[in-house]
């Protein structure tokens, strides 16, 4: 399976490590997980964005290893953040958990069900 990021002409540019699409060509397998949140597993959040973030990619890892799938399958992120000054360390969060790499990426500023929670990530996944 061949994945091409793509820039589009005439477009703005992408910045901050997304890109404006990817094109996946054939894959076998797809992997789409629920929103993912900074929690332990007796459902409490930790207790800054930081951390949260970092639970939040350890569990997207063990979701993705438990379906034989790594970080570097991902191919989409829907990340929804409680408030929009998390966004730096939203993209720091990123570009670390897949070494720099771009992939497509919508951020919304939500209110998440739960005050404590302070940001949810979705993944698409594709083989």
């Amino acid at each position: 399976m061949l994945q091409s990021t793509e820039n589009v002409d005439g477009i703005y540019p992408s910045t901050g490590g997304y890109a404006h699409s990817m094109l996946i060509d054939a894959p076998s397998r797809w992997l789409v997980t629920s929103g993912t949140m900074g929690l332990d597993c007796d459902w409490n959040a930790l207790p800054t964005i930081d951390a949260q973030l970092d639970a939040i990619w350890t569990n997207i890892d063990a979701i993705l290893s438990a379906n034989a799938f790594s970080l570097s399958d991902i191919v989409h992120l829907n990340c929804m953040l409680a408030d929009p000054s998390y966004s730096k360390a939203n993209a720091a969060a990123i570009r670390s958990a897949l070494n720099g790499r771009a992939v497509p990426r919508t951020v919304f500023c939500v209110q998440l069900l739960d005050q404590s929670w302070l940001a949810e990530i979705q993944v698409t996944a594709a083989q």
